[in-house]
């Protein structure tokens, strides 16, 4: 701990606030963690002394009894892409009033990277794990994720048996946007999107031949990029 003009400031102790309260090491960690086990004039009396004296306790300490990091892993493969911004801060919004903190793993998408991070994250012990990953078929990385030790989401991916996911409904979307531009007369439309290894290329692709179909027109594969 450092004072305001940079010099270090001894931390106060546990040992030290039992002393202060008259009362044992094991009272002060009761009224930490478990005050409803600490009768009410003694719960008042250590908590005006902890206030008093300034102690913080150690955060790592505390997790190591609840047997928990009250840490999340977040890893995405592309940190430039505004809507990872947008998820992580809504994570945050989330995770940080219950005390949690958001550790932010990028991979730039590739297969080797994402495996890694998984194993980097879950070896730096946290409690779960939000993914947006690149590379949802490969094998290395699907077996990672299969043997996952920790509670995890996958952000717009294909689920698997041990993981749920958050899906946007890109099927639905596309078709909405491309039945709308038929209505209006287009035929030829062309799609631009992610490739289909991915869950929203394949969705998109998905919605926008459907919505020709829907309409009794011939899709125009040649001008699909995906």
């Amino acid at each position: 701990m450092n004072s305001p003009f940079g010099k270090p400031v001894k931390a106060i102790t546990i040992r030290e606030v039992a002393e202060a309260a008259g009362v044992s090491v094991g009272t002060v960690s009761r009224v930490l963690n478990a005050p409803s086990s600490v009768r009410p004039a003694t719960l008042q009396k250590v908590r005006a002394v902890v206030e008093r004296m300034g102690f913080q306790p150690d955060p790592r300490a505390q997790n190591m009894r609840r047997r928990t990091t009250m840490a999340v892993g977040f890893i995405v493969n592309d940190i430039t892409n505004p809507l990872h911004a947008t998820l992580f801060r809504a994570a945050e919004a989330e995770l940080g009033p219950q005390g949690f903190t958001l550790h932010l793993v990028n991979t730039g998408g590739e297969a080797a990277r994402e495996a890694a991070a998984i194993d980097l994250v879950q070896r730096g012990r946290v409690d779960g794990l939000i993914m947006t990953i690149n590379s949802e078929r490969d094998p290395e990385c699907r077996n990672r994720l299969a043997s996952l030790a920790v509670p995890g989401v996958l952000l717009d991916r294909e689920a698997l048996d041990n993981i749920d996911a958050v899906m946007t409904d890109h099927a639905l979307g596309m078709r909405q946007a491309v039945d709308y531009l038929i209505g209006l007369g287009h035929r030829r439309i062309a799609l631009i999107t992610a490739g289909t290894d991915l869950a929203p290329g394949r969705e998109r692709k998905r919605g926008f031949v459907a919505a020709f179909a829907g309409r009794g027109l011939p899709c125009p594969d040649e001008l699909i990029r995906a």
